[in-house]
Parts: C-alpha cells; structure tokens; sequence
C-alpha cells in the first residue's frame, strides 16, 4: 500500500502531526470498526495493523496489512456522512496519530497535491479487495511476503520477527494453515521458519513467487528460490 507519509516533506509532516494527538493501542485492539462514521484519521508511527473486511455471511478477509508512515481512515472522511468501509485491527503494540476529520480535509484543503496520494490509497484498496476470495494458502503468502517487504531494507536476505501464531493471525488463517504454508516455502527454498522469525533468504525471490501467485491465484505452481546462495537469477 502507498506509504502517504513518505509523500510529505518535513514542514507538511509537521504541520499535519501538529493537528492532532497522541494515542496508543493494544495488541488485538480495534482501531476502526467497519459501518462506524468517518469522524477522524489515523496516521501510523509504529507498530502493524491489518485491514479486513466482512462479506455477507460475517465471515472475515484479509485486505491488507499497514504499518509506520501508513494513513488510515481517511476515505470515510472525504465522502459525505462517510462510514468504514473495512476495520484495522491492532497484529501489535501501536502508536498513532488521531486527526479530526475537519481538521484533516483542511489540510489537505491547504495542500492540494497531496489529493494523489489519497487517490494512490483508492487504488490499492480496490486492488487488495480483488483479492477477497483468495484462498488461505495464497493469503499467508501475501503476508509473509508484505512483511518481508517490511523488514528487508533493501538487503538480498530478510529476518521476519514474527511467529507462525502473529504470521496466521495478519492472514487470518489458522496456526496449522500457517504452519502447513511455512513449510512449503521452506521445501521451495523461499523462506525457513525458525524461533519467533522467519528468515527470507532472498528477497527477490520470495516477491517474485509471490507476484506470480497473486496473478495467477494458483498456489501449487512456486518458482523454487535460490536459497540465497550464488546469483540469484532474478537480478
């Protein structure tokens, strides 16, 4: 998802965290409930949530998983008498931003530039709805493979600090889901789960198998990785 803080410059980020204040959550914690009136943003500094949303049956889908720099909520309040579209749920500790919703459509009222970065966050929601119906073994690798994103900062190898449980709970499967997931990425040479991490030996990789799956929507078919050793033939 576009990061729409890394958009600001300094002064912008400043005066945008100057509007609003300080608040934390708990692991598990509901930060936004789907249906509730849009009456504030949420600007992420640290910690991951994720993104779901219910179909008509209650049942629960992954949409995407957000952390540091990340804005949230803030389609619910450029609409009129807006509501959630999805919830955030808390997958660890969080501190954030709250920014009343007048508060943040005069900013970006001040800063009309900054509207492409609310149409950016749209489009990735749009794309990450298409992915509703995906099944459990695509969505875990999405996880694992958007987390790795997250923590590879531009190495060829990535350490994930997450266990199989927190990997399951991003991609709201079961542990055993996970696990079963977990394992063929490690036959495959994509990614070895370990104590409380699982360790990426290339990122490319792992991104391009999960590219590849998420066009496809066929799990079975994983390119094999390269295990980190050697050229990798991906770049």
């Amino acid at each position: 998802m576009t990061n729409f803080m890394a958009q600001l410059s300094t002064a912008e980020r400043n005066e945008l965290y100057r509007t609003g204040r300080k608040v934390s959550y708990r692991t598990g914690e509901m930060l936004m409930r789907e249906g509730d009136r849009g009456d504030h943003v949420l600007v992420i500094d640290s910690g991951d949530v994720k993104i779901v949303k219910s179909d008509v049956d209650g049942k629960e889908h992954l949409l995407n998983i957000c952390g540091s720099g990340e804005l949230l909520g803030e389609i619910a309040c450029v609409e009129e008498n807006g509501r959630r579209s999805a919830s955030v749920v808390a997958q660890s500790s969080v501190a954030a931003i709250r920014i009343a919703k007048d508060a943040f459509v005069r900013f970006l009222h001040d800063h009309p530039a900054l509207w492409l970065g609310i149409m950016r966050r749209v489009t990735a929601l749009l794309r990450a709805a298409e992915g509703q119906t995906d099944r459990k073994s695509i969505r875990v690798l999405r996880a694992v493979a958007t987390l790795t994103d997250r923590h590879s900062n531009g190495a060829r190898g990535a350490i994930v600090p997450y266990t199989q449980h927190t990997i399951a709970g991003f991609a709201h499967v079961s542990p055993m889901t996970a696990h079963r997931v977990l394992v063929d990425l490690k036959e495959w040479r994509l990614a070895f789960s370990q104590y409380r991490k699982v360790v990426v030996p290339c990122v490319r990789c792992l991104r391009a198998a999960a590219d590849d799956v998420m066009s496809t929507q066929i799990y079975g078919q994983i390119i094999i990785g390269c295990g980190g050793s050697g050229v990798c033939p991906r770049g």
